[in-house]
């Protein structure tokens, strides 16, 4: 179902259903950009670094609702499923 792929030592790994061999290349170039901006760029660091924050907590928020939409989806099919059972 996941597939890890981990490229050269510097290792850059993508897990997802079926992640193509453009989508790894393109997200080692994105990095090998983004640390080049770094170093031409001091604000580009202050930047970058809210950016992550605001990324990893909206995606924390994401996965917070789905596993809350996953519980209460498992719950509604084994009330259905123990009705069904009953009759």
């Amino acid at each position: 179902m996941f597939t890890f792929t981990t490229l050269a030592a510097s290792s850059v790994r993508i897990s997802g259903r079926g992640a193509s061999a453009n989508t790894i290349r393109n997200k080692k170039g994105e990095a090998k950009k983004r640390k080049e901006e770094k170093k031409r760029d001091p604000e580009s660091n202050i930047r970058d670094e809210i950016i992550e924050t605001v990324a990893s907590s909206v995606r924390a928020n994401q996965e917070a609702i789905l596993r809350t939409i996953n519980r209460e989806t498992a719950r509604k099919v084994h009330v259905v499923n123990m009705s069904s059972n009953t009759i």
